[in-house]
């Protein structure tokens, strides 16, 4: 298989993982919200702080791409996502419990 075949492989993968936890923060702080606040405005204002964070970083992310290579940001911008989501999950679960 040809090395550039492999490169949009990975980031296919990658993308897909970043897109999928991204779809499970967003969901997951609204439910959360409305479930303990029983608030649509707050349910909604949480649903849309979402893309700050992906605006800013897309920007951030660029330099850093530019800088260090479009793969290797890549996998540092979906591992630290990665953690991010998995902070959240534990963040919901100490407070359900």
């Amino acid at each position: 298989m040809p090395g550039y075949m492999q490169d949009y492989r990975i980031i296919a993968v990658l993308g897909f993982f970043r897109t999928f936890s991204g779809a499970i923060i967003g969901t997951g702080m609204a439910i959360f919200i409305l479930n303990y606040w029983s608030s649509y405005f707050w349910s909604g204002v949480s649903s849309a702080a979402i893309a700050l964070p992906y605006i800013v970083a897309t920007i951030i992310c660029g330099r850093i791409s530019d800088k260090i290579g479009r793969r290797a940001s890549l996998i540092i911008s979906t591992v630290a996502n990665f953690c991010i989501s998995l902070g959240y999950m534990v963040i919901v679960i100490r407070s359900s419990a």
